[in-house]
């Protein structure tokens, strides 16, 4: 077997799968709390695109060899809170131009042990402007037999908090104008 036969059959082993998909919305509603809590409309939009590769050698293997994924979402939106008068939209007491972005990365194997055993691990490590953080796991799956199969995993998340949970008038809260 030649040197470059013997390439050309490796290089046919390799299978890759490489996606791209990118997204958009775009939001314009209004929420009716109850009377205390007021009227919030919103306009905004957002943007998302993934780029995912993964790599499987083997066909018949229900799950990648190796994947990674890279995330990034950029979004924003103008709020306006208004008092609730009796179920009619009463005076703006508060304007919130809001936007945020997010680059994610996630990497996992899945790592054959014999013939039983297949062990996964994995992390996604996010990063906003301000939060970031990763969230790592790992997976064990058992074959005992052919038709059977016993998994297990543990995981770690991290979410970096919304806007919701950032904005809070002294006295009061997002929905809702100060004491």
């Amino acid at each position: 077997m030649s040197w470059d036969s013997s390439i050309q059959g490796r290089l046919s082993l390799l299978r890759c799968i490489a996606a791209t998909r990118r997204t958009g919305s775009d939001t314009d509603d209004a929420f009716r709390f109850s009377i205390p809590n007021g009227i919030r409309e919103t306009d905004g939009g957002d943007f998302t695109s993934v780029l995912r590769y993964a790599y499987r050698p083997d066909d018949a293997q229900p799950l990648p060899l190796f994947e990674a994924t890279g995330k990034c979402v950029v979004g924003s939106a103008d709020r306006n809170n208004f008092t609730n008068n009796a179920g009619t939209k009463g005076p703006l007491f508060g304007r919130s131009e809001l936007d945020a972005s997010t680059l994610s990365f996630y990497v996992g194997l899945t790592i054959p042990i014999g013939e039983v055993f297949t062990v996964s691990p994995a992390v996604d490590i996010s990063y906003s402007r301000t939060y970031d953080g990763w969230s790592p796991s790992l997976g064990v799956t058992i074959r005992p037999m052919e038709n059977h199969m016993v998994f297990a995993a543990a995981s770690r998340s991290f979410e970096p908090p919304t806007h919701d949970d950032l904005i809070a008038p002294v006295n009061g809260t997002p929905n809702r104008s100060a004491g």
